[in-house]
């Protein structure tokens, strides 16, 4: 009994039911400086387990990875599946140099097993130099032509700045061209008379006051008024106070006092509907834009009536 349990301890393959094979090989056991040999691993694939192969140490004298190391599935002499975990080897020292023991891990839902490979010895030497071979010079750098596609890559930026720039030359000459056209165009004048008068008739149709809208109303006419003047008389009345505007005209007497005095009524009400939230009347509301159109026919009146006298003196 006793050596029974002593056999399961020292066999723990025996305890899943399987015995592992793993076979480890070099396809050669001697190499130059600089060339490679392949550290060969292979064991029965098996469905139901998982297998792990170590990867290469980093600590192993005189010996390193060429290349990352592969795996992939072949199929033995029996016609069986074999899994295939190679290692690329390289040794750039000469000498004699051990390739240690490496583990392979299988594992399942229930247990875990590592098998170790042998060791072996790969003999690394110096390539052997004929001394009779002849010295030749050292070549002259060689020129190799360059093909199309390598010198479009070489100057693609250049070429785009170029056509960026052409395309930039051609749209300021387009944008130049349109606007000395629109500096040649004949400048139509504005009527100040008719551009008022019909801009009062546009805000009456637009029903401001039948909608509630109080305050757009007053500051439609205000502007309108205020712009007026400005085509009119050529005096800056969008940028001033309503005060400042009324001192202006009547310092200048660029207008008659009735109309000054008409002017007054607007903007004084046009402003206390604006800045203290003063609401008035439908009627009051109608009888400042009647006030206004008043305002501007008196203009064309008084225009009217300097340009007879003027007639009439000359």
């Amino acid at each position: 009994m006793k050596n029974l349990l002593f056999f399961l301890i020292l066999s723990p393959s025996l305890l899943f039911g399987q015995i592992r094979n793993l076979e480890t090989s070099l396809d050669t056991n001697a190499i130059q400086i600089g060339q490679r040999a392949r550290l060969i691993l292979k064991t029965d694939l098996d469905s139901k387990s998982a297998i792990h192969f170590q990867a290469w140490p980093d600590s192993v004298p005189g010996l390193e990875l060429s290349i990352k190391s592969s795996t992939d599935t072949i199929k033995n002499d029996k016609g069986t599946d074999q899994l295939r975990h190679i290692y690329y080897l390289t040794s750039f020292d000469s000498g004699y140099f051990v390739i240690p023991p490496l583990a392979v891990a299988f594992s399942d839902e229930i247990h875990r097993d590592t098998l170790f490979t042998e060791a072996l010895l790969l003999k690394v030497s110096i390539p052997s130099v004929d001394s009779t071979d002849v010295i030749h010079d050292i070549y002259e750098p060689y020129s190799i032509p360059y093909s199309f596609w390598e010198i479009l890559e070489m100057i693609w930026p250049y070429l785009l700045f170029i056509l960026l720039a052409i395309a930039l030359f051609f749209i300021l000459k387009k944008y130049l061209r349109k606007n000395k056209l629109e500096q040649n165009e004949t400048t139509i004048i504005i009527d100040p008379d008719q551009w008022a008068l019909d801009e009062l008739s546009k805000i009456k149709q637009l029903k401001y006051l039948e909608d509630g809208k109080f305050k757009l109303f007053h500051i439609e006419i205000s502007d309108i008024l205020r712009k007026y003047i400005e085509l009119k008389l050529q005096v800056n009345a969008l940028e001033k106070t309503s005060d400042e505007l009324l001192e202006q005209l009547e310092l200048h007497s660029v207008i008659s006092k009735n109309e000054w005095s008409i002017l007054e009524k607007i903007l004084k009400q046009c402003d206390r509907v604006k800045f203290a939230k003063h609401r008035p009347g439908n009627e009051t509301s109608e009888l400042l834009h009647t006030n206004a159109v008043v305002f501007v026919k008196s203009m064309i009146r008084v225009e009217e009536t300097d340009n007879s006298e003027k007639e009439t003196e000359s």
